[in-house]
């Protein structure tokens, strides 16, 4: 299925720094580049919200904080917009801003939420992944991946393997730069069937699609893409919470899916806009982290027509240029921004020239 969105640009230009790390080797980018989004396997019929109740209680909380953000009556195409005296906003870079807001009671818990909003239509603004060289993997916060990346904005990224049958330096689930698929676990334990089970791809056009895993394995490739990364479960797909995320199949998903952790998550809206989110957690009193149910309302609410859950708990971690790790990680139990944890691979928002990436 293929969207075409309407365009949102900005102008100002942003000269980045040098890069000798090989995140990307970036393509040409393109003025307009198209959207698709691609379910290759079935799901049941999604003509309801699941949760009434919740979206009510959400709306309530919010107010004004996302009064802003409306999608106009018939499914005309919107911008993105937040509200500046209920979020602290900070431009990162022509066309990436990050919001960040401590919510006293949403979900009936204190949260701490941090977006970045990517323009995709703004010139040489894109989002790709990072990892280490395949030739000596190896793990690290998330602010040394990025240090020569010339990335003006990362997250965290997908599952290692390591801990489940497979090695550390390999992703669950589909993992490919640029054109070269990366190591990865083409499959998981029936107990941990949902991580790797779905990814985000990247075509060479700039073109956004979102895959469910085919079956139980993923396939040795994804031709159709130049740049691909799976994280667990598909939170949003075709502009309905994804079912899977309601109806846990196993004793450990069910865990990961009901109970409140950090979480990691990236999402398109229909306007060609990304937004990276992370949530924090496990700080009692300052920030619970959410359910993945809460998560993906959240998400449909802010107006996103796609979401893919991405590594969270421990790992979840935010870092913007000139400001360094900007979320609370949960690692040193303490709500600063010093717990970040080792990872595999990680998300990254790069603006300007590509070629000065190369």
């Amino acid at each position: 299925m293929k969207r075409r969105a309407s365009r949102n640009p900005r102008r100002d230009a942003l000269k980045p720094r040098k890069s000798v790390f090989m995140p990307c080797n970036d393509l040409a980018c393109f003025p307009s580049w198209p959207i698709h989004t691609t379910t290759l396997i079935e799901t049941p019929p999604m003509n309801f919200f699941p949760n009434f109740d919740l979206a009510r209680r959400l709306h309530l909380v919010l107010g004004a904080a996302l009064a802003a953000i409306t999608l106009p009556a018939g499914g005309a195409d919107t911008g993105f917009s937040l509200d500046e005296t209920e979020w602290e906003r900070r431009e990162v870079a022509s066309g990436v801003v990050l919001f960040q807001r401590h919510f006293d009671d949403l979900f009936g818990a204190p949260q701490f939420v941090s977006l970045v909003h990517v323009d995709l239509d703004q010139p040489g603004v894109r989002v790709r992944f990072a990892a280490s060289h395949p030739e000596n993997p190896r793990k690290a916060p998330v602010p040394e991946f990025v240090a020569d990346t010339g990335a003006v904005a990362a997250t965290n990224g997908g599952y290692s393997g390591g801990g489940r049958g497979g090695p550390e330096s390999t992703n669950s689930g589909i993992f490919k730069i640029d054109g070269e698929v990366r190591p990865f676990q083409r499959r998981e334990t029936d107990e941990f069937h949902f991580v790797g089970g779905a990814a985000l791809g990247i075509d060479a056009e700039g073109g956004w699609h979102f895959r469910n895993r085919p079956g139980d394995e993923w396939p040795e490739d994804w031709p159709e893409v130049r740049h691909a990364l799976a994280g667990a479960h598909r939170l949003i797909e075709e502009e309905q919470i994804h079912p899977s995320i309601l109806t846990p199949k196993t004793v450990r998903e069910e865990r990961h899916v009901k109970r409140r952790h950090p979480r990691t998550a990236v999402g398109l809206l229909r306007d060609r806009t990304a937004v990276l989110i992370t949530v924090d957690g496990r700080h009692r009193d300052q920030a619970e982290g959410m359910t993945l149910e809460e998560l993906a309302t959240f998400m449909k609410d802010l107006g996103c027509i796609e979401a893919l859950n991405l590594d969270g708990g421990g790992s979840t971690t935010l870092w913007v240029r000139d400001a360094g790790v900007s979320n609370h990680p949960s690692d040193n139990g303490r709500f600063d921004p010093k717990g970040a944890r080792r990872v595999f691979s990680a998300v990254v928002v790069l603006a300007g020239d590509e070629n000065e990436h190369e």
